[in-house]
């Protein structure tokens, strides 16, 4: 068997210290350009921005619903182009115009962002006027898809499912229709 010999002095390839620190620092600064467009993407979508913000809304009506043991809703009125969380509040009960229902949450809509329709498993598909998706006392919504429209060319759909495990978002107009969607 033949024995290897040993390198050469200045044979042995690595990387110096100041090569690594070199590759480090052109990361840096590629980092440092990226990330605020990246960020500026993000965080100033107004569609995906309220999507997020319909989601919360949405996780809060539930969870009051569960927590107070009462029916919620979540309502959208159309005017002011906002959502509100609301307790239901019964047509035989008295309300003073003072009091009215507390208000446990709210999302404004920004810039051109709107609401396209919303379709319930009840009700439909409705357009037009102020619309509402009730939470039952157990927080559960029946199927719903709310369709959110910014200018006149995007459309992103919130899909609820009935028991609320999860809410799909997808990044165009979904039809109910689809036997697929509330699986």
């Amino acid at each position: 068997m033949a024995a290897t010999a040993p390198p050469a002095p200045g044979d042995d390839r690595g990387f110096t210290l100041l090569e690594l620190i070199l590759v480090l620092v052109l990361i840096g600064i590629s980092t440092s350009l990226v990330l605020p467009r990246v960020g500026e993407f993000l965080f100033t979508d107004p569609l995906k921005a309220a999507a997020r913000g319909l989601t919360g809304l949405i996780g809060r009506a539930s969870q009051l619903a569960q927590q107070r043991q009462a029916p919620y809703l979540l309502k959208y009125i159309e005017r002011d182009r906002r959502f509100v969380v609301e307790p239901e509040i019964p047509a035989d009960a008295e309300r003073t115009e003072r009091s009215g229902p507390e208000r446990a949450g709210e999302l404004r809509l920004q810039g051109q962002v709107g609401v396209r329709d919303i379709w319930s498993w009840d009700s439909g598909g409705r357009s037009v006027g102020d619309l509402s998706i009730r939470f039952t006392a157990a927080g559960y919504v029946e199927p719903t898809v709310i369709h959110l429209r910014e200018g006149g060319d995007r459309d992103l759909s919130l899909v609820l499912s009935p028991f609320l495990g999860t809410i799909q978002i997808f990044d165009r107009y979904v039809s109910p229709d689809d036997p697929t969607l509330f699986q």
